[in-house]
């Protein structure tokens, strides 16, 4: 508890020096507010479907997307250009970085879980029991590649 403490200190910090560009960029100039009834679900490219609930993730900025995955997705070992922070919101997402695609590496995150996934790290992910809900924040613009096993 003490390590977290001081990395949330060491970035608070960080942070502190470019608040008002952060700022600027991460919150919209206008009030956002999204109920879960006004959310519009699509095709989500690796299987399920998707809401936007802030920006896209294909143009310049930060983005909130939820992604509703059937129960036994699996999600091939890819990548993305951008660094994200994931939270599941409901289900339990089995999740690895890697390019092996390798079950057994596989660490379970129930709801209330959250990673962050940094810049081009090659990472997997099931959903192996349930449905799962994630939510991903991040800042666009996007994408996804894949990655074969031994490729980082």
């Amino acid at each position: 508890m003490r390590h977290f403490a001081r990395v949330l200190c060491a970035a608070t910090i960080a942070l502190a020096g470019g608040a008002a560009a952060a700022t600027a960029q991460l919150v919209p100039p206008t009030p956002v507010q999204v109920t879960p009834d006004h959310l519009v679900w699509t095709p989500y490219p690796a299987g399920g479907v998707q809401a936007f609930l802030l920006g896209d993730p294909s143009q310049p900025g930060t983005y909130v997307v939820r992604i509703r995955l059937p129960a036994g997705l699996k999600l091939a070992p890819h990548a993305h250009p951008d660094g994200r922070i994931v939270t599941v919101l409901s289900g339990t997402m089995y999740f690895a970085f890697g390019a092996s695609g390798d079950s057994t590496r596989l660490k379970a995150f129930p709801p209330g879980s959250m990673w962050t996934e940094p810049p081009g790290a090659p990472h997997y992910a099931w959903a192996r029991d349930s449905e799962v809900v994630l939510q991903i924040v991040g800042t666009g613009p996007s994408g996804s590649r894949p990655v074969s096993p031994g490729q980082q």
